[in-house]
């Protein structure tokens, strides 16, 4: 496969991640999300002036989230919040299943790149069979290191 193709197929899926980000956000939106939460499992309320609370979960209102941090039950209006966020599952092994998958491409497209000008089929392969996993593995730790929470539920801005 030569660079241009290999470029042609990212940006293809690119194209193709786009409207799949924009279907989840739009899932994110709706305040009912919150049912999902039980009593006592830890969440993040962020605000819109992007302050931060880490506690429990005590209930939800069409008005108001309530939570408990530390001993004090704090209820932040519904048009204050910004996001809630499930801090009892994370992301990790997703994320860093995707900063594998683009590394992986990334490395194999550097080769193609940087690799060797003239080259036969065999160095070639040789050349993506170790840019390719290098590049897996950089994208793998590079995006399981990034804190990530489910997010249950996002204002429209």
């Amino acid at each position: 496969m030569n660079v241009k193709t290999m470029q042609v197929v990212m940006m293809s899926l690119l194209l193709v991640a786009v409207p799949v980000v924009a279907s989840a956000q739009a899932r994110e939106a709706s305040w009912e999300n919150l049912q999902q939460l039980r009593v006592g499992q830890r969440i993040q309320v962020i605000e819109k002036d992007l302050k931060r609370h880490n506690g429990t979960f005590l209930s939800f209102s069409e008005e108001a989230i309530s939570l408990r941090i530390e001993n004090d039950d704090v209820g932040i209006q519904r048009e204050n919040v910004l996001r809630v966020s499930n801090r009892e599952k994370t992301h990790h092994g997703r994320n860093a299943l995707i900063g594998a998958g683009l590394g992986f491409g990334v490395g194999a497209l550097m080769v193609g790149v940087l690799g060797p000008k003239e080259h036969s089929a065999d160095s070639l392969s040789v050349w993506w069979i170790v840019g390719g996993p290098i590049g897996a593995g950089a994208g793998a730790a590079a995006m399981s290191a990034i804190p990530s929470y489910q997010t249950i539920y996002r204002a429209n801005n």
